[in-house]
């Protein structure tokens, strides 16, 4: 009896030291990959593991496979090993609030996070491609926003951003308002739609590039300043931005897309400038309270929609004869006309790194009259003279440059050094009186002497005795020599 009483007592201590764990229960599962799985608990969380990338989906014929289940979803963890996120995967997952990512994700499709109440995005911090910063996703330099949590309030933008990426800001409805740093050049598609309660935002001149439906639906933001360096209002830009009662368009816009300003029902009046060729179709469309467009004689296009359901008191601003006062009449739109509001555009003087312009006319109406011409960039050129190239140093061809600024027009170029022409200097032999000497070359061309003679000494005397010759009587004798 004692023994069993011990037993129990021991398994007794045991349960206490070692803890229960409690795991909670799997209510769907499937897979994301093709060595991926899914895993939604009862608590919500959503897991992901195994090893590759996730499938891409769509909001049609391939959703999601947790689409069912997926408003029970508030956390999604996906495990080391996958390495990519898909399309659309968690498409209006309308309570999911964080998702955490590993660090060996290399590549997030866009949009992947288009929800309702997601609060955080958290990046692993050994992730090479990716980071997170204040719940905001981007790549790991900062140069790309990828994605902004929809329940964020306020945000800070660093200076290191410059694309902000398509959908990067869809449906992010708590925000009010939005600084942009300068470094910003491009605004990607649909970026900022769905931000019901933004009121206001800055476009600074650095954004070269805007795309469609990059502030659709827009509903409380009330001015906007395009960049002056963008040419096109693109497709659905401002549509349906009903508080929009501003807009300045710079001079370099050349054409105002399909739908771009339509139901944007607080414009009352708007100026379009000189350059613009272009107003394409539903631009204006319900735009019910504009009742003043100015439209320049450089438009040569308008379609028949651009102004459907307009505000019966519209009044189109044109010049005779002009493309936009046909459309009025053809369109029994009312219209006013008037003469040229001419002003002159002075002539620029080219210099040696600017080209210049000729004077021309312009009308604050209808736009350009006399249009300025271009006047090249002009130097004050002078010529450096060619340089003969020797047997020995090379030369230099005829160039030109600019007496005003240095700027070399024609370059110099090297001539190649001729090379010596050789030819031989004959050997001198040496004789008993006089030197000799050995072969010796020059140059034909210039005369250098390419291989000096040497000398050779004086031959020495071969001695002969000459034997006396003894005197006769009839002929003298000769001593010996």
């Amino acid at each position: 009896m004692k023994r069993k009483l011990s037993i129990l007592l021991i398994l007794g201590l045991v349960l206490f030291i070692i803890p229960l764990t409690v795991h909670a229960d799997a209510v769907s599962s499937g897979t994301c990959g093709e060595n991926l799985t899914w895993t939604l608990d009862s608590t919500g969380l959503l897991t992901i593991s195994g090893s590759g990338k996730m499938d891409q989906y769509s909001t049609s014929n391939q959703m999601q496979p947790w689409n069912s289940v997926r408003d029970s979803i508030n956390e999604v963890i996906i495990k080391e090993g996958v390495t990519s996120i898909g399309t659309y995967s968690f498409y209006f997952c309308s309570n999911l609030q964080k998702i955490t990512i590993p660090s060996t994700i290399t590549t997030i499709e866009v949009p992947a996070f288009i929800c309702n109440d997601l609060q955080e995005i958290v990046v692993s911090s050994g992730n090479r491609y990716y980071c997170s910063d204040n719940g905001i996703l981007y790549n790991k330099d900062k140069t790309i926003l990828i994605r902004c949590p929809e329940q964020l309030t306020t945000i800070s933008i660093p200076d290191t951003v410059i694309t902000i990426k398509d959908h990067a800001f869809y449906n992010c409805k708590q925000l009010t308002s939005i600084h942009l740093p300068e470094s910003v050049t491009s605004i990607e598609y649909s970026a900022f739609s769905y931000c019901e309660n933004l009121s206001s935002i800055n476009l600074s001149d650095n954004i070269t590039n805007l795309e469609d439906d990059c502030f659709y639906r827009c509903l409380k933001l009330q001015d906007i300043h395009i960049p002056a360096k963008i040419t096109t209002i693109p497709y659905g830009a401002f549509s349906l931005c009903s508080s929009l009662s501003s807009v300045t368009i710079p001079s370099n816009i050349i054409s105002i897309e399909s739908l771009a300003f339509s139901y944007c029902s607080s414009l009352t009046n708007v100026m379009i400038p000189s350059n613009v060729k272009a107003i394409e179709l539903y631009a204006f469309s319900n735009c019910s309270n504009l009742t003043s467009i100015t439209i320049p004689y450089s438009v040569s296009t308008i379609r028949d929609t651009t102004f459907n359901n307009h505000n019966d008191n519209l009044v189109i601003n044109c010049h005779p004869g002009s493309f936009a006062e046909s459309f009025a009449k053809e369109n029994n739109i009312q219209y006013s006309t008037q003469g040229h509001d001419e002003s002159v555009d002075t002539a620029i003087a080219p210099t040696c790194s600017n080209t210049g312009l000729t004077e021309g006319t312009h009308c604050s109406v209808c736009g350009v009259i006399t249009a300025q011409e271009i006047v090249p960039v002009r130097h004050e050129i002078a010529v450096k003279d060619a340089v003969e190239p020797t047997c020995t140093e090379s030369g230099l061809t005829e160039g030109t440059y600019c007496t005003l600024c240095g700027t070399v027009i024609t370059e110099q170029a090297i001539v190649p050094a001729l090379g010596h022409i050789e030819a031989e200097i004959p050997a001198v032999d040496a004789t008993c009186a006089t030197v000799g000497l050995t072969n010796g070359t020059y140059c034909e061309r210039c005369n250098a002497v390419l291989t000096a003679q040497e000398e050779i000494p004086k031959l020495p005397h071969d001695e002969v005795t000459d034997p006396a010759v003894s005197a006769t009587c009839a002929e003298d004798g000769l001593t010996e020599g």
